[in-house]
């Protein structure tokens, strides 16, 4: 690997933006999930869904 290389920076420049794209749309994901299920819980113990 050499420092000097502009491509080779934008290329790991790139994946570390990825990585954290997909990482931050798996937590969003669960979070997500965690929220819908958490509301799901509610509607069946209050059928009016307040």
């Amino acid at each position: 690997m050499e420092g000097a290389d502009p491509e080779g920076a934008n290329m790991e420049g790139a994946n570390l933006q990825k990585i954290h794209l997909e990482g931050a749309s798996i937590i969003y994901l669960k979070v997500n999930k965690t929220l819908f299920g958490g509301s799901r819980l509610c509607n069946t113990t209050m059928p009016d869904g307040r």
